[in-house]
């Protein structure tokens, strides 16, 4: 529900989306959300994700018209999100709240976009992961 619902705001910049609504405070439990959605778009791209229920198949359909199932697209998705969240309140304060699940999960998603040849590495293009140095 969480990558439906990012894929739905996702015509609007992370970044404005992170100050308008998280400002102040995001909380953990809203960070870990992001995260699983996050993953499980990775998860998807990279077909690791084999259960075919109908809520994925519902989150592939909106995944395919949002153009998010190539990995380039996805990849750029991931990383303009992962660039946005530091933006937030309090957001080390979350990052150190993360379950352990949740921090395995972001360590894999960071990992797949410095592996990621779509990520320009010139002009600071992974920069933003720094910010995520507490968990990595």
């Amino acid at each position: 529900q969480a990558l439906s619902f990012l894929v739905k705001i996702g015509g609007d910049d992370p970044t404005v989306i992170c100050k308008q609504y998280f400002s102040t405070d995001i909380d953990c439990d809203i960070l870990g959300c992001i995260v699983n959605a996050l993953h499980l778009l990775m998860c998807i791209v990279t077909n690791q994700e084999n259960e075919q229920n109908d809520e994925l198949k519902n989150v592939t359909n909106g995944l395919i018209s949002a153009n998010l199932l190539d990995i380039k697209s996805a990849t750029e998705f991931m990383s303009s999100w992962l660039k946005a969240l530091p933006g937030c309140g309090r957001f080390t304060l979350s990052l150190s709240f993360l379950t352990s699940e949740h921090e395995v999960r972001l360590k894999e998603v960071i990992k797949f976009i410095k592996d990621s040849i779509h990520i320009n590495d010139n002009a600071g293009g992974k920069d933003y992961l720094c910010h995520y140095n507490v968990i990595v």
